[in-house]
């Protein structure tokens, strides 16, 4: 969190390792995200970890090319996170008061994972639209 912008931000830094399906699982595991905001990006590392065990890689076994390059693209969009932000507030104070609220939810789901978003819908006397990120 940002006390200075009011915003939920990550912190990552990338460290180099050999690359070894317990690097993936270490990476995987070591991004704190309580709320779930990195859930999507998460998933495809956790789709890599899940194919390296079901070809029974070892822990410290190198990750054959065919995942290397993905798991490298994955580790390249990794930085990128740390510029990711997620308002706090629902509304900007200049908003005013609400006349309406409403709670929209979208869920999709694959064989590979599933997922759920939901946002505030908000309408203040003067007919303006604020629609907030929730989870």
């Amino acid at each position: 969190m940002c006390v200075s912008t009011d915003v939920f931000c990550f912190k990552i830094c990338r460290k180099h390792r050999p690359k070894t399906r317990r690097d993936v699982l270490s990476a995987a595991g070591s991004i704190f995200d309580p709320l779930g905001f990195l859930g999507p990006f998460i998933l495809t590392a956790k789709q890599i970890l899940q194919e390296l065990c079901t070809i029974k890689l070892g822990l410290d076994e190198e990750i054959p090319p065919r995942y290397g390059q993905c798991w490298e693209s994955w580790l390249d969009d990794l930085p990128k996170l740390s510029s990711f932000t997620v308002r706090r507030c629902l509304r900007p104070s200049e908003f005013g008061q609400d006349t309406s609220n409403q709670l929209h939810h979208f869920a999709d789901a694959s064989e590979a994972g599933y997922g759920c978003a939901s946002y505030l819908r908000s309408v203040n006397e003067e007919g303006k639209i604020c629609c907030a990120f929730l989870f």
